[in-house]
């Protein structure tokens, strides 16, 4: 037994005494750069920081003209719910709509950080029994993977909140009144409208059902009506998004990728990449996964909850990206189904790893302990704690690791401010408040993203949209078809994908211009067909046609790829804290808006 009056038994007792406490803690930890510099603070620019200005925009656009399908601030306009990801309903908008834009970015983060180690934990020990310490440990193996992996802003979203989904059902299955039927259907709307459906829906909804029928094994009739309850709310409530989608992708840039996309380079290009997928799984999880295979070697693979739990870690983790390459031979035959991604299931990876170790932590050498040999009052100390003390020093190692790299993005990506609440783009948009209609662009040069003007209320020809027609995506191939026609890399990651609609830049042709020569690269005349009025750059731009504006930060002497790493290091600190310069052009050239109607009504001529 643990000696009472030992450091490590008050350290231990502390722990399990106060998991909620502890969670809580490590999720503020992880994401304290979210939130602890203000409006400076640490942004992720990856999806996350394409996203959030939509969401800016949306949320503005609803107070200012009510609710509509049709959002017009992305690639001159797309159906809002093709796009799935810009829900105005969506949970966490409560806090966009109450808190600064900063904060709320933060809070959210913190949110799902502390749902998934909080719930993971309590499922670990509440529903499969584990000891508690090692459930404290897999709750924090799970927060951490919450800030690496989940890239989509969730409350308690389907991926992230998969622990509390899972804990959630238990829990209502052991209710013998009726209200289980009404908390499944709570907890049914709770995750319709905090969830990706195209990110989540389709690979969380079975992936629970399998959870519970070879898990846990429960599989009652009363069970099942509370699970299909629960999963109909969640489909039913997204019937107007699959709608749109079903409509909207036949005729989407899409349905127009290849079977094996050039870029992979065939398929065994295709099959060399997720072998590499799937080995880089195993090797970035390499601990917890040789933690987990000797808990259950130790049991000689006799706890089925725990095999089973491995097995879908196998799968998720590195099964779906070894089959991927066949799923993409048999798409042509599949129909509407060939728009599903298989090796999208390695978004519940994390959440398996995490509970395997728990498992691992759980059983292996279980009820060993330690102490001294030949020493009167021994303390004795057990295997298990050993063990859990060194997993959560290699988290806190981790961690530290993470905020590193985040602390380096920041200064080369920018800070929220330098990318939301530029002054310079906010006069733009304050100016124009009340002109007639007009789109903008962005040269996507140095980390400038198109995206970012969304967060302005400002309309865009250009954006990262995950589907739009086709003929939108023939058009912005005129677009760029002075650069692509002698970049062959863009041309065939813009044709054979098109996923990001963007001003390319070559990033090593642009270095070596004073101001880059707009026409050699992209068409001005479609762009001012498309309503472009204002064309933004980080980098001066020369053209005869467009009229640069003046700015209320004083531009630099000195191109980035000039500057010496330190130099890069103090540049992107100013701009985090003063701003950041850029060159914003007037298009003399613009088009006005143009519509088409429904309907031609010819009137008779008075005269």
């Amino acid at each position: 037994m643990i000696n009472k009056n030992s450091l490590m038994e008050r350290v231990y007792n502390y722990i399990v005494n106060n998991a909620g406490t502890i969670i809580f803690l490590w999720a503020f930890w992880l994401t304290l750069e979210y939130f602890a510099l203000g409006p400076v603070s640490y942004l992720q620019i990856h999806d996350f920081g394409d996203y959030l200005p939509m969401r800016f925009v949306l949320s503005q656009a609803f107070f200012q003209h009510g609710f509509s399908n049709w959002f017009p601030y992305s690639a001159c306009g797309v159906d809002r719910l093709s796009i799935g990801l810009l829900n105005i309903f969506q949970v966490d908008n409560l806090f966009f709509f109450t808190l600064p834009k900063w904060l709320a970015c933060g809070f959210v983060k913190f949110l799902q950080c502390f749902l998934a180690g909080y719930f993971t934990y309590r499922l670990c020990g509440d529903c499969l029994k584990l000891d508690r310490m090692p459930s404290i440990v897999a709750g924090l193996v799970y927060a951490i993977f919450s800030i690496q992996v989940l890239l989509v802003v969730q409350f308690a979203g389907l991926l992230g909140g998969l622990p509390f989904i899972l804990w959630s059902l238990e829990y209502i299955g052991k209710r013998e009144s009726f209200s289980r039927y009404l908390l499944a259907f709570v907890l049914g709307i709770l995750s319709l409208f905090s969830s990706n459906f195209a990110l989540s829906v389709p690979f969380v909804l079975p992936m629970v059902l399998v959870w519970f029928v070879f898990v846990r094994q429960n599989y009652s009739l009363r069970f099942l009506s509370i699970y299909c309850i629960f999963a109909a709310v969640v489909v039913i409530g997204n019937t107007p998004v699959i709608l749109a989608l079903l409509t909207n992708a036949p005729s989407s840039h899409r349905a127009y990728w290849p079977v094996i996309s050039p870029l992979c380079g065939g398929f065994e290009g295709v099959l060399v990449n997720s072998i590499s997928e799937a080995l880089f799984f195993l090797k970035n999880n390499v601990a917890y996964l040789g933690l987990s295979i000797l808990g259950i070697f130790w049991i000689r693979f006799k706890d089925r909850r725990f095999l089973i739990i491995m097995l879908l870690l196998a799968f998720c983790g590195v099964g779906a990206h070894l089959v991927n390459p066949f799923w993409v031979l048999i798409k042509p035959y599949i129909g509407v189904f060939s728009g599903f991604q298989i090796d999208r299931f390695y978004n519940l990876a994390p959440f398996f790893a995490a509970v395997s170790v728990g498992f691992g932590l759980h059983f292996f050498m279980r009820g060993w302990v330690l102490a001294p040999k030949y020493t009167p009052n021994s303390k004795k100390v057990c295997v298990q704690t050993i063990l859990c003390t060194i997993l959560i020093l290699f988290l806190v190692f981790h961690s530290c690791q993470i905020k590193v790299d985040h602390a380096i993005r920041w200064g080369g990506d920018g800070s929220y401010a330098a990318n939301y609440e530029n002054p310079d783009l906010r006069y733009l948009a304050d100016s124009t408040t009340d002109s007639v209609p007009f789109r903008v662009a962005t040269v996507a040069y140095a980390g400038l993203h198109p995206a970012y003007v969304n967060a302005y209320g400002l309309e865009t020809v250009d954006g990262y949209v995950s589907l739009y027609p086709k003929r939108y995506q023939d058009f912005w191939g005129k677009v760029i078809e002075p650069l692509t026609s002698q970049d062959e890399e863009i041309y065939n990651y813009f044709h054979y994908w098109g996923s990001r609609i963007y001003l390319f830049a070559p990033y090593e042709s642009f270095n070596k211009f004073e101001k880059i020569p707009f026409s050699e690269y992209y068409n001005l005349n479609l762009l001012s067909l498309a309503n472009t009025k204002y064309i933004i750059s980080r980098k001066a731009i020369s053209n005869e046609h467009l009229t640069l504006l003046p700015s209320q930060i004083p531009q630099p002497e000195r191109g980035w790829a000039d500057l010496s790493t330190v130099e890069q290091v103090k540049r992107g600190l100013k701009n985090n804290f003063k701003g950041r310069g850029l060159y914003i052009y007037k298009n003399e050239k613009c088009f006005p808006r143009f519509f088409l109607v429904d309907r031609v009504e010819v009137c008779q001529d008075s005269g």
